[in-house]
């Protein structure tokens, strides 16, 4: 590759990078804009001001979501935050993170099964970051089941690591996305619309907090409707 290929490309692919923010930042700010002259020019009745309410509280969500996961990458990229290790039970981790992803869950009529090891399982992490992790995964989860769809989590011990499997029945994954699934800004799997689909960093940070663990992430699917699994993996020395 020659240095103008290299320069063509970097810019090319911020240039995606800016539109695919522009456009996930569009959609909610349209939204919330809408809600917003509504409220201001009609006389709404309780049960349409309270579907405004509703409306206005999902996209800041949605836009808080986007800044969180912009703000995450920007940390670990930089290198402006330290893993603050120690000894934790894997399973309170995944629990902190099921509570967390409770209202996504519950909004999409999602049946979230939880398997955890009857004995502590220790491992050496950073809790607030491994949870994130976790939270990543089952928000992808979502991204791309259908409403009412099943998604389980299991946490696991295997031969000097411990494992958490996040699994769904949704759209599933392209095999000729597999390979750039945890890429930056790459979209992958076979989301419901472009406005699920979001905008492809979650995995990244998933990838990246993980590797800082000397862990590994993998991911499977038979295909497009086959679901998809996700496995983390951290060294386990007690």
């Amino acid at each position: 590759m020659t240095q103008l290929q290299a320069t063509y490309d970097e810019h090319s692919g911020a240039t995606e990078a800016l539109a695919i923010l522009a456009h996930e930042l569009r959609n909610p700010m349209v939204a919330i804009q809408f809600a917003a002259r509504a409220l201001r020019d009609g006389e709404l009745d309780a049960t349409r001001v309270e579907q405004v309410r509703v409306a206005i509280e999902r996209q800041v969500q949605r836009v808080y979501r986007i800044t969180s996961d912009l703000l995450d990458v920007t940390h670990i990229s930089t290198g402006n935050f330290a893993l603050r290790k120690e000894r934790v039970d894997l399973s309170t981790v995944v629990l902190g993170a099921v509570d967390s992803c409770r209202p996504t869950i519950e909004a999409g009529g999602y049946t979230l099964t939880v398997h955890l090891p009857r004995q502590t399982l220790h491992v050496e992490a950073d809790p607030v970051w491994l949870a994130q992790v976790v939270v990543n995964l089952l928000e992808n989860s979502a991204k791309y089941s259908e409403h009412g769809g099943e998604i389980a989590i299991s946490v696991e011990r295997g031969p000097g690591e411990a494992s958490i499997r996040v699994s769904d029945q949704g759209m599933g994954i392209a095999a000729d996305a597999m390979p750039h699934l945890f890429e930056l800004f790459v979209r992958g799997g076979c989301a419901r619309s472009s406005a699920r689909a979001g905008m492809g960093i979650g995995l990244n940070v998933v990838k990246r907090i993980m590797q800082m663990h000397a862990g590994t992430v993998e991911a499977y699917s038979e295909g497009p409707g086959c679901g998809s699994d996700f496995t983390v993996r951290i060294p386990c020395r007690y």
